[in-house]
């Protein structure tokens, strides 16, 4: 197993997403990251990822088993929104073991990059609810079974992503989940 470390203000060492936006890396054997990337970070922006309130809806499709991870950070007049999708099927070494309990957390590295720069911005520990952590540990469960379609889990959430701007999917009623604090 080999770590990372990331240093504020330096490089990002690995290759960030192909568009702005937020992707998460979850469920790996040595990390639960959630890397975010925008184009040259306002003073607002890093500030609002460093110290905002961060909170996840986990938006599911019942018979598709597509999962769009929608996260919101809050602070001072500023709110920022990014969508995940999340397809487990992808993952050669998901490592679900270490999270499956009925006390277990999943602890998330946020790491915010500056797109243009490549630089790292902000750099953050939150962790999920054990309630949030059970109920996306049992829809990912369902995305490894057998009848899981990952074709028609991406056409779902891109049907979504169509539909709904980000301000739409932030007004959805679905139950929204405070992340804390490490």
């Amino acid at each position: 197993m080999s770590f990372k470390l990331f240093i504020l203000g330096q490089p990002y060492p690995d290759e960030i997403p192909p568009v702005d936006g937020a992707v998460a890396d979850f469920l790996l054997p040595n990390a639960n990251k959630l890397i975010v990337a925008l184009p040259l970070m306002t003073s607002s922006d890093i500030e609002t990822l460093n110290s905002g309130t961060v909170t996840v809806k986990v938006i599911t499709d019942q018979h598709t088993k597509g999962i769009i991870l929608f996260f919101s950070f809050k602070a001072k007049g500023c709110q920022l929104n990014f969508d995940c999708s999340f397809d487990s099927s992808v993952l050669p070494d998901i490592n679900l073991e270490s999270v499956k309990g009925p006390t277990k957390r999943i602890a998330v590295q946020l790491i915010a990059v500056d797109s243009v720069t490549k630089t790292i911005k902000a750099l953050r520990f939150l962790t999920m609810s054990v309630e949030l952590t059970q109920k996306f540990v049992q829809v990912v469960q369902h995305q490894l079974s057998s009848n899981f379609s990952s074709h028609a889990a991406n056409r779902w959430v891109d049907s979504q992503r169509a539909m709904y701007t980000l301000d739409d999917m932030s007004r959805m009623p679905i139950q929204e989940h405070i992340l804390g604090e490490v």
